[in-house]
């Protein structure tokens, strides 16, 4: 039976050995999902993926996920932007591309919070801010494959996976509520993303004491 059509979403930057919902992404996908990446990968070093200049969305297989595709994207942080308007242009980027290909539901996570460091409550209005533009704005046959019959159906259900703890569930649920949107869910993430984000915390710590102990003159 065929999986449903569905659509992950992540960084560009990422491989099995990455922290927290990144490097879970590329594990429970396979090795194949970091092959398929480094020949896109080669083609942006080059800026060679016309694709990706326009979006900044580069597309794979999800190979063991469930998801069918997954998405990879980093947000541009333009100067004179706040950070979250940033975050909710490049989010509704990523749903045109997801609904254009017929996908009926995408999975993300809260875009800038990762490896690029946006502030939560920033991130959160962002992703909301773009997903209430997004489906204020989309014509109903986008959310349709090409070529199907030209009839309007519901957008696809979006599910903003965050951390479990209360800081980042809390904040993401009250800016929801506040922009009552039904096709938006929230999910919890088991706590052992969290626990490899602390790890990962931990580790840049003491890399960071080491390097300052190691430049530190000598008296």
């Amino acid at each position: 039976m065929p999986r449903p059509a569905t659509a992950g979403l992540t960084s560009l930057s990422g491989d099995e050995e990455s922290p927290g919902l990144l490097g879970a992404v590329h594990r429970a996908a396979g090795p194949q999902l970091e092959r398929a990446m480094a020949s896109h990968k080669a083609r942006l070093e080059k800026d060679d993926d016309k694709d990706f200049t326009e979006r900044r969305v580069v597309v794979t297989p999800g190979f063991d996920l469930k998801a069918t595709v997954v998405l990879h994207t980093e947000v541009e942080y333009a100067d004179g932007k706040r950070a979250d308007e940033c975050i909710a242009e490049q989010l509704a980027r990523c749903l045109d591309v997801a609904a254009e290909a017929g996908h009926r539901s995408v999975a993300a996570p809260m875009l800038g919070t990762g490896l690029q460091g946006q502030d939560v409550a920033d991130a959160a209005r962002g992703c909301i801010a773009g997903l209430v533009r997004w489906y204020a704005g989309c014509p109903p046959h986008l959310h349709l494959p090409k070529g199907a019959n030209q009839e309007a159906k519901p957008p696809p259900q979006v599910t903003i996976c965050v951390f479990p703890d209360d800081r980042y569930f809390e904040t993401v649920s009250a800016l929801v509520d506040a922009a009552d949107r039904a096709n938006v869910k929230i999910q919890r993430l088991p706590a052992r993303y969290v626990q490899a984000r602390e790890r990962e915390a931990i580790r840049r710590a003491r890399e960071t004491a080491r390097s300052a102990e190691e430049t530190r003159p000598l008296v």
